[in-house]
């Protein structure tokens, strides 16, 4: 036996309501993809923050033994004309 079509139904389902789901699921899509690209560029950030503050922290570390190592030179020197 076939079912009856319940005419309300057109109305809450129409065609419009259709595509009105249809643009916010593609708008919601494009959303994710936006998304999901800033979290990448954002850990991409976040990992070249690390590595530069590793490089600048050893590259401060060096500086600091060349100057800990010039001092010990001058006083060396300083010691000749003394």
């Amino acid at each position: 036996m076939a079912s009856r079509l319940n005419l309300q139904d057109c109305f809450t389902d129409s065609p419009d309501f259709r595509s009105k789901v249809i643009r916010i699921e593609q708008s919601n899509a494009g959303i994710e993809t936006t998304i999901k690209s800033l979290l990448k560029s954002t850990r991409a950030s976040v990992a070249a923050a690390q590595e530069h503050s590793t490089k600048t922290t050893a590259l401060a570390h060096d500086l600091s033994s060349m100057a800990h190592h010039m001092e010990d030179q001058s006083s060396i020197c300083m010691s000749y004309f003394i």
